[in-house]
């Protein structure tokens, strides 16, 4: 959720076989710019990256939970 990478080198890790959900909000100015690259970063290390972006800002809200439910499910 609102998800964004924070590490100026990563290490090289296997990710294969690891799900991944992140949700971004459309007009999160602080955080949403930045999920792309971690979708990539996750991706190009085998994850199985479910991105979303939601008509939402920074805050958590019901779409969210919905979303994460169903995910889980």
């Amino acid at each position: 959720l609102r998800a964004m990478p924070v590490l100026a080198e990563t290490p090289p890790t296997g990710l294969g076989g690891t799900k991944v959900l992140m949700i971004a909000g459309a007009a999160d100015l602080t955080y949403g710019p930045f999920a792309p690259a971690l979708v990539t970063l996750l991706s190009q290390r085998g994850a199985t990256v479910d991105a979303r972006i939601i008509a939402s800002g920074h805050e958590i809200g019901d779409s969210d939970a919905t979303i994460v439910r169903q995910w889980l499910a």
